[in-house]
């Protein structure tokens, strides 16, 4: 078996700190010293590696531990250094009755980066044009509109049929995702 070499431990000892863990902790977990992880194989680099992954998903289990605590009106500093006792398949338990709970109560139990997340996808959503899948729909539901007579809902269809009655397909690739998501709803009866 190959040695990993100076450049691929230094990446591991790199790795580790990023995820809070010590290089006397990654090289003790394959057998060795961090002088000699250099010297390790490659299939102790991965053993390595899904350490580091392992305690990257138990830190964030972790956090939204005691996010959720916090929401619960409890102290997070005690609840962070009881959950470092737990095992991480109990955490996950712990946090995702917690989050039944509290969003039986109303709560939102989103992080403020969650909340920031969605904001930002809501808005880019909002803002994007219509997909190619919801035109064509809106061409069929258009048609049938026009065809049995009905108007368009709760939404004006005024400007989107050509003046020789057709279906104005510029009109309809200028709407955004949620202007054509609305006009659906609306031509659906979905109001």
């Amino acid at each position: 078996m190959a040695a990993i070499g100076t450049t691929r431990a230094q990446r591991l000892i790199t790795q580790a700190a990023q995820a809070g863990l010590t290089a006397e902790q990654i090289a003790r977990h394959v057998g060795t010293t961090p002088d000699y992880l250099d010297m390790i194989s490659g299939a102790a680099e991965g053993r390595i590696e899904q350490l580091i992954t392992d305690h990257q998903h138990r830190q964030q289990v972790i956090d939204r531990v005691v996010h959720l605590a916090g929401l619960d009106g409890r102290d997070q500093q005690v609840v962070r250094t009881n959950a470092q006792t737990f095992p991480t398949a109990q955490l996950e338990q712990i946090a995702a009755e917690a989050d039944a709970k509290l969003r039986r109560k109303g709560i939102d139990t989103r992080t403020p980066a969650e909340r920031q997340a969605d904001a930002e996808y809501a808005e880019a959503r909002a803002s994007s044009p219509a997909t190619d899948r919801q035109v064509a729909y809106l061409v069929k539901l258009l048609g049938r509109s026009r065809r049995s007579g009905e108007g368009g809902g709760f939404i004006s269809t005024q400007g989107l049929y050509t003046a020789d009655g057709g279906v104005n397909l510029d009109a309809l690739r200028q709407l955004t995702v949620q202007q054509a998501s609305n006009l659906i709803d609306s031509l659906k009866g979905g109001y």
